[in-house]
């Protein structure tokens, strides 16, 4: 069975991320500094086959890409600068606060008894 052209498409695409090509890959460059993007990329595929009473095929494939942070390079001298991602500091946050909070209440009942 052959896939619709825009699986073929997607598929393809999500392969060139896979293996680092894309929008994060490009140095800029500012004057006498440049800046390397960097980001971490995951990706998986899989595939299927099956010979049931509804039939099978099937596949798949996945990839989440993050920035990680940049090389800024200037006069020579290299720096690293890691990138800050709000979500997950707000979703951290969020989190210690909660278990936080749950601890105090808890030992608020304990106290109380």
């Amino acid at each position: 069975m052959r896939r619709p052209d825009g699986a073929r498409r997607r598929t393809h695409q999500g392969q060139g991320l896979a293996a680092g090509h894309g929008r994060l890959r490009r140095a800029l460059r500012e004057g006498r500094t440049t800046v390397i993007p960097a980001a971490t990329v995951i990706g998986g595929g899989g595939g299927g086959n099956g010979r049931g009473p509804t039939g099978g095929e099937g596949g798949g494939f996945g990839i989440l890409a993050r920035p990680a942070g940049a090389f800024v390079i200037r006069d020579g001298t290299v720096q690293w600068v890691p990138a800050v991602d709000p979500n997950w500091l707000v979703g951290t946050v969020t989190a210690v606060a909660l278990v936080f909070g749950v601890r105090l209440t808890r030992r608020k009942q304990v106290r109380a008894r």
